[in-house]
């Protein structure tokens, strides 16, 4: 008997909760769906701007490959740069085996400290000597691109300021030239 009485006061508790939660559902009804609504407002705008902002992206990395490809492009054509790169290449390849082989070699006759301590400074030593003849390279073997870009860029920079220049000369030119006709009409004034 107690297990029918507990069955059914199961039955009544869980009606008066459903209950409950419909009558609150209809009283913040309006509200829930105005935030249901919003939400789903929220949602299509942020994946909108996902999308353009992956479309941007898209867009960006193109023009990247593009710079990219022209750079190698460049690069690769212009003698002189190849002529620099391969000599390059050499130098800090020969600089990494004269860092390895003197490490390894103070590793073997003294103590690992001691082959740390050599190779580190024989690492700092080159370095410095390639940078300088990265430099002395970069002198001697110019690449002709950028010599071309650079002169053009002064060309225009140099047109930009003549004009500049010129337009500055004309319009105090035009000024004298009016203060002079004023100056010539009050002498003749004076003169009659």
């Amino acid at each position: 008997m107690t297990l029918v009485v507990f069955a059914a006061l199961a039955v009544l508790a869980r009606t008066s909760l459903a209950d409950r939660g419909n009558v609150a559902l209809e009283l913040g009804g309006g509200a829930h769906m105005r935030v249901v609504k919003e939400l789903s407002e929220i949602k299509d705008q942020l994946r909108q701007l996902k999308e353009r902002v992956d479309r941007l992206e898209a867009d960006q990395a193109d023009e990247a490959a593009e710079v990219q490809s022209a750079n190698t492009t460049a690069h690769t054509n212009c003698k002189n740069c190849r002529t620099r790169k391969f000599r390059l290449y050499l130098a800090q390849t020969g600089a990494a085996l004269t860092v390895g082989t003197v490490g390894v070699t103070a590793t073997v006759l003294a103590t690992p400290i001691a082959g740390a301590a050599a190779g580190g400074g024989t690492a700092v030593v080159t370095s410095g000597m390639l940078m300088k003849y990265t430099t002395k390279l970069t002198q001697k073997y110019p690449c002709l691109k950028e010599m071309a870009a650079k002169q053009q860029m002064l060309a225009d920079l140099r047109t930009e300021i003549l004009n500049e220049v010129d337009a500055k000369f004309k319009a105090q030119a035009a000024a004298e030239l009016s203060t002079a006709q004023v100056d010539q009409e009050e002498s003749v004034c004076e003169a009659l």
